[in-house]
């Protein structure tokens, strides 16, 4: 069962993940961070824009519906 204990706990591992992302992007030019790569939406700029709106936001907003928010 999903509880607002384990949310607190995912949210804890992605802020330290998304901290380890952006110091690893921060050690790119901006032109590479800007390359497309291939990857699923390209670049890695877009990527990390594009990627938390497109799949997260839709479960984000059920939380209140499942009584954690």
């Amino acid at each position: 069962m999903i509880s607002p204990r384990w949310c607190r706990m995912m949210a804890a591992y992605n802020a330290g993940m998304n901290r380890r992302l952006y110091d690893a992007a921060g050690q790119l030019s901006d032109a590479a961070r800007r390359e497309e790569r291939g990857a699923w939406f390209g670049s890695m700029i877009t990527q990390a824009g594009v990627r938390p709106a497109a799949t997260d936001l839709p479960w984000i907003i059920d939380l209140p519906a499942l009584g954690i928010a």
